[in-house]
């Protein structure tokens, strides 16, 4: 007898599946037969749900950025204030970084990188938090061009922690450095 499930919730079971082997196996070398295969459900219930693999890596970066989501205090009212949101933003995306390695360095056999739509993904959310918590507290740190500058932050970040240099603190004080906040 067939087992029916909530569109909602087998959609996330796959998501889940899709995610555990991508980071076990690589985005590469996991088939769509793999994923079903995993849940023991027929090929054709992935692809009611996501018309090829691509898309199911969507979804992973959809739900990539809204697990680090942060939420900044209203009542921000000096740069050290300022300095400990950094360290907690650089922190959590660090962590999601680093609990998605293999998904953020994956390559397809065409030699592009997959995973940069969802190191974008995650960049995009990181500057555009950033950039917000600027506008709206423009006394925290003066920037010309705060977007700009936020943005050259988050990419430089992404890109030398993708090469090793993982120390939270190192990468606080280049952002003290960059943004004239060292001490």
């Amino acid at each position: 007898m067939r087992i029916s499930k909530d569109p909602e919730i087998r959609r996330q079971e796959i998501i889940d599946t899709a995610r555990k082997l991508f980071i076990e196996k690589g985005y590469e070398k996991t088939s769509i037969d793999d994923i079903v295969g995993e849940m023991n459900v027929a090929k054709g219930l992935f692809y009611y749900y996501f018309p090829k693999k691509e898309a199911i890596l969507s979804a992973i970066a959809d739900q990539l950025v809204e697990e680090i989501t942060i939420t900044f205090p209203d009542d921000l009212s000096d740069s050290k204030d300022f300095q400990i949101i950094i360290q907690q933003i650089l922190g959590f995306y660090l962590a999601a970084i680093k609990k998605n390695e293999n998904l953020l360095n994956i390559k397809t056999n065409k030699g592009t990188v997959v995973a940069l739509h969802v190191r974008q993904r995650l960049e995009n959310n990181a500057i555009r938090q950033v950039s917000n918590l600027l506008t709206e507290h423009p006394d925290l740190v003066s920037l010309k061009y705060p977007e700009y500058t936020v943005r050259i932050l988050i990419n430089g970040l992404g890109n030398l922690y993708l090469e090793g240099v993982q120390d939270l603190e190192v990468l606080t004080s280049l952002i003290e450095d960059i943004l004239g906040l060292s001490t």
